[in-house]
């Protein structure tokens, strides 16, 4: 397959932007994050526990959610581009080690490897996601984490157990609507409205 020299700029202009996208989490630098995406784009991590939402809905959705992530390092590879003009879909790999605050002056590596699937097009700004959906999370490295964060009118509370079926589970949801009925540390919560 010979590819244009159009396409060969098109697919690098693509793979910066992913790659933009992993420093400016990693970075926490929302203003260069609200410039990976497209005004009207929609964000869907709904499979690490996390939302579906508006770039900005987004970013605050993040800034709360990595409260406890000390470092992280996302890592891409494996891009499959399919071009198709001014848009594009990728299908993205990405590992990222984080370093997660336990308390007490305690740090635990816990590990995520998921797939970014992302509608991108061609704007007048440069390429820009207009969407992006996460897909078959895996997560390991944590043996017991359990964390509650408030943040912003919403709760996450983080369970990590080794070897059970609610092993490495966030959930995020409204601080209003919420009581925890059972330890963090002995059987699996329950959120409860």
């Amino acid at each position: 397959m010979t590819l244009s020299l159009q396409e060969v700029s098109d697919r690098l202009e693509i793979e910066q932007l992913l790659a933009r996208y992993c420093y400016a989490v990693d970075d926490r630098d929302w203003e260069a994050y609200r410039k990976i995406f497209t005004p009207d784009a929609v964000l869907d991590d709904t499979v690490t526990g996390g939302i579906r939402s508006g770039v900005d809905e987004h970013v605050a959705y993040m800034k709360g959610a990595l409260l406890k992530v000390v470092i992280s390092q996302h890592a891409i590879s494996t891009i499959l581009l399919d071009l198709r003009g001014d848009e594009a879909s990728a299908r993205v790999h990405c590992s990222c080690p984080m370093v997660v605050d336990l308390g007490e002056g305690k740090r635990q590596v816990f590990f995520q490897g998921l797939w970014y699937r992302d509608r991108v097009i061609r704007t007048s700004e440069g390429r820009r996601s207009r969407g992006r959906l996460l897909e078959s999370q895996f997560t390991g490295g944590v043996h017991v984490l359990t964390s509650v964060t408030r943040c912003a009118g919403s709760v996450t509370v983080a369970v990590f157990r080794r070897g059970s079926y609610w092993r490495n589970t966030v959930f995020l949801v409204p601080s209003s609507t919420w009581s925890m009925t059972s330890s963090l540390t002995g059987s699996a919560p329950t959120l409860v409205a």
